[in-house]
């Protein structure tokens, strides 16, 4: 079990995701790819991400190794 430096890295980006604050979301859940880098929510919501800013490529490949990851 990989212990992270501050807990809720998901939790607040999920919420600035909410809040439509994407930058900040995507800072949150990269914090918490670089210590978990197989964290399937993480990849994915950062593929929803990428989505809603245009990276259609790179966004639909996140969100499938997310799914890959927890089907």
């Amino acid at each position: 079990m990989t212990t992270l430096p501050e807990p809720g890295f998901l939790t607040a980006g999920v919420v600035l995701y909410r809040e439509d604050k994407l930058d900040e979301a995507e800072y949150s859940f990269k914090k918490l790819l670089h210590h978990i880098p197989d964290h399937a929510a993480a990849n994915f919501m950062v593929g929803l991400i990428y989505l809603r800013k245009g990276h259609l490529k790179e966004g639909i490949e996140l969100m499938e190794k997310g799914f890959k990851l927890c089907p």
